[in-house]
């Protein structure tokens, strides 16, 4: 995909805030209402695959359904936080267990 756009209102928390950085547990993201969306697909030659009525409203449709059901309200997106790295490197760890993550849904 190109470029794609939702106009609409995204329901944001912020869950399990610390005084650690990064300051937050997880984020949970989903939409109230199901937003506009507006597609720009191409592929490699250039050739603008929206630009097909039937093609276009089939992407469309896919991505409406795809939203209703994985973020729509009351279903949510999480996206578990990183602690940072430190200077030494190693393996990014979440902030919160998956115990604590299952019960911010």
């Amino acid at each position: 995909m190109h470029d794609i756009k939702f106009n609409g209102t995204v329901r944001v928390l912020l869950a399990g805030l610390t005084r650690e950085d990064p300051g937050y547990g997880a984020i949970v993201v989903s939409f109230p209402d199901p937003p506009a969306i507006a597609l720009d697909i191409r592929l490699g030659g250039g050739l603008e695959v929206t630009r097909v009525p039937w093609l276009r409203k089939v992407v469309s449709d896919g991505m409406k359904s795809w939203i209703k059901e994985e973020m729509l309200w009351p279903q949510r997106m999480l996206i578990p936080a990183e602690r940072p790295v430190g200077p030494s490197g190693g393996k990014p760890t979440f902030v919160l267990t998956k115990k604590e993550l299952q019960q911010v849904l």
